[in-house]
């Protein structure tokens, strides 16, 4: 049994590997911190689950999900993230991760995710599935579902201050198509320029998911 564990914070990550050890004794932990990194490590060996934080340093924990399903679609991604957003939590589900779990959880709650995903079975916290379900009727929740996964994910980068050409990079994509994306966000959000996307950004909570990307 192989479990990667993909966190920039070290304390967190080893934290999560070390609980994770404890509870799956036949397991190989192996810690990576970044997507980059986990991608590589994914093309040498097989692992049974991946631990995957959303922010992370160069591609984030989206992309990393998204490039690793497309390396083996059985692969099983479980998200331990400091978001609650139910955006956040929808958009880590559609891209093809089985759970998410938040990391003010307690830690058993983290294992019985960890063996609940291992087996192929969805698990999401109690709490942010209530989210999913009761919130999905208001406005935020609402924009939130017309945007693609990728459209979120460059929405939060294009947020955080980053440059179009940084985000191409990131994201390993052209600036046009970086470009095009941030038109087809700015027309289904009903804003036409860059100061109002970021004023929208705001409304809808993404600016505080922004800010805690790495720099």
């Amino acid at each position: 049994m192989n479990i990667l564990v993909v966190d920039d914070h070290g304390i967190v990550r080893q934290g999560c590997a070390e609980l994770l050890s404890q509870h799956f004794r036949q397991a190989e932990i192996v810690e990576v911190d970044s997507g980059e990194a986990a991608c590589q490590a994914c093309r040498k060996q097989h692992f049974d689950l991946v631990v995957v934080d959303y922010c992370l340093p160069g591609i984030s924990g989206i992309e990393t999900c998204r490039r690793l399903l497309q390396h083996d679609e059985s692969l099983r991604i479980l998200f331990f993230s400091m978001f609650r957003e139910a955006g956040v939590v929808r958009q880590a589900i559609s891209v093809g991760a089985l759970g998410y779990v938040c990391k003010s959880s307690s830690s058993s709650l983290l294992v019985d995710a960890a063996r609940s995903v291992m087996l192929g079975r969805p698990f999401v916290e109690h709490e942010l599935s209530i989210n999913l379900v009761f919130r999905g009727t208001n406005l935020n929740a609402s924009l939130y579902d017309v945007m693609t996964p990728r459209e979120f994910e460059v929405l939060v980068m294009i947020a955080a201050g980053k440059r179009v050409q940084d985000v191409a990079a990131s994201l390993s994509l052209s600036s046009k198509t970086i470009s095009n994306y941030v038109t087809a966000i700015k027309s289904k959000l009903g804003v036409r320029t860059d100061a109002e996307l970021v004023h929208k950004a705001i409304e809808l909570g993404v600016i505080r998911i922004a800010a805690a990307l790495p720099a």
